[in-house]
């Protein structure tokens, strides 16, 4: 077999993960039928493998490749408009690579009706290895915002630097007058393999920042769970303690309305009923998000903070607790932050259900101290990482669920809107 023909065979497979990464990130991770997606990549790596046999010619290349694509796009579930784009952008893009590394190696004169003269070693080693380094670094991209997760743009850099400086070191090393081709071949396979290293090392690191993340996530979610379940303890201990009295409230309650004192009845009402409930702020009865406010405005109990809360929603939304946490967690914690450095400290949270979509609306006071950059909101505080996230999270997560996110401010008042549609609703 001719080296070109066997390099060419042997990074096939690198092709096989850049469609895979690419059709994932641009169709999503629906697939109609997991085996079937399998087998369909199977075939065209084989079929790939073959044609090399049998025409080289550019634009029967190109018709069989497109086709391939759109075929395999149709594991995924999309509109098939957006399948026929997002396999044509794909093709052009690795088209587009391809064009680049033959003029760089000095193929200029092809013709698209003619067999190609291309058998570079070299050159099909560099179409692969950068087409997998660009597919990978989209695909981290993509994945880490559905995650609510954004990395840092030095971790993007940093790893761009370390995948393309071995490129440049392979290529530097082809410098050398007798370097054979076999010397060319050894060498690019060790650099896929390094690439390929690098991305497996990448991908378990990665995936630890992801799981840290999440942890940090549930753990404050459980946090909030156990002071909502304090909370209610708490108040079964008060109703318990209202029951053993019970005796003496009601003939202390009679006194006063045999004395006609309707405002001392009312007080003292009023003192039974903030005694069952002393500690719970929200009482929507889901337990979920009452858990969150009760969690996260925990804070603002010893302030002078006027609270306002409107909150009518049903028991059971579908809209996962974990996605919850985010969005109402980040919502309050920019809110509570925002109102400790106000002086006229107010918070107005509405939530409400309306024909399957859960709404909020949150107007907060805060001293004006607003960072902008390209309409993105950033964090005021001297350590910026880590902080600042907030809003792209939420957004990250509304995506998901198709929903949408409003903001406004004025001086001294900060507002918020939220449009979560959730599945499910016509069965409410």
């Amino acid at each position: 077999m001719p080296i070109y023909e066997f390099t060419y065979i042997a990074t096939n497979p690198i092709i096989i993960f850049v469609i895979h990464r690419l059709f994932h990130v641009f169709l999503g991770e629906k697939v109609k039928n997991r085996k079937t997606e399998i087998i369909s990549y199977v075939i065209y790596f084989v079929l790939l493998s073959i044609i090399i046999f049998i025409t080289r010619i550019p634009v029967i290349l190109l018709v069989f490749n497109l086709l391939s694509f759109v075929l395999i796009s149709l594991n995924y579930k999309a509109s098939f408009y957006k399948k026929i784009i997002v396999s044509s952008l794909m093709y052009s893009s690795l088209l587009v690579v391809e064009i680049i590394v033959s003029m760089i190696m000095g193929f200029l004169n092809i013709s698209i009706y003619k067999n190609s003269s291309f058998n570079s070693v070299l050159g099909i080693i560099l179409i692969r290895a950068i087409s997998m380094i660009l597919a990978y670094l989209i695909s981290k991209y993509s994945y880490s915002k559905k995650k609510s997760y954004d990395l840092p743009k030095i971790y993007y850099l940093a790893f761009s630097i370390i995948l393309f400086g071995t490129l440049y070191l392979f290529i530097s090393s082809l410098e050398k007058n007798n370097l054979s081709v076999y010397n060319v071949l050894i060498n690019g396979f060790i650099l896929l393999i390094v690439n390929i290293t690098m991305i497996i090392i990448d991908e378990r690191i990665y995936n630890s920042i992801i799981i840290n993340n999440e942890k940090n996530i549930l753990k404050q979610q459980n946090r909030a769970y156990e002071n909502q379940v304090e909370i209610i303890n708490q108040s079964n201990e008060n109703v318990r303690a209202i029951k053993h009295d019970i005796k003496n409230h009601i003939i202390m309650l009679n006194e006063l309305y045999k004395s006609g004192n309707k405002k001392e009845i009312e007080d003292y009402i009023q003192k039974i009923l903030d005694n069952i409930e002393s500690n719970s702020i929200s009482k929507s009865n889901n337990f979920i998000i009452d858990s969150i406010i009760n969690f996260k405005l925990a804070t603002l109990k010893d302030t002078d903070t006027k609270i306002n809360l409107d909150i009518s929603v049903s028991q059971n939304i579908h809209i996962l607790a974990y996605d919850l946490t985010i969005i109402l967690g980040n919502l309050l914690d920019n809110a509570v932050t925002a109102i400790l450095k106000s002086k006229e400290k107010k918070l107005d949270l509405i939530m409400s259900c309306n024909m399957g979509n859960l709404i909020i609306l949150m107007d907060n006071s805060f001293n004006g101290d607003l960072i902008i950059e390209n309409n993105k909101f950033k964090t005021t505080k001297p350590f910026k990482y880590g902080h600042g996230m907030g809003f792209n999270n939420i957004s990250n997560v509304l995506e998901n669920y198709g929903g949408e996110i409003r903001i406004e401010h004025t001086n001294n008042t900060f507002s918020v809107a939220v449009i979560i549609p959730y599945e499910d609703y016509k069965q409410e």
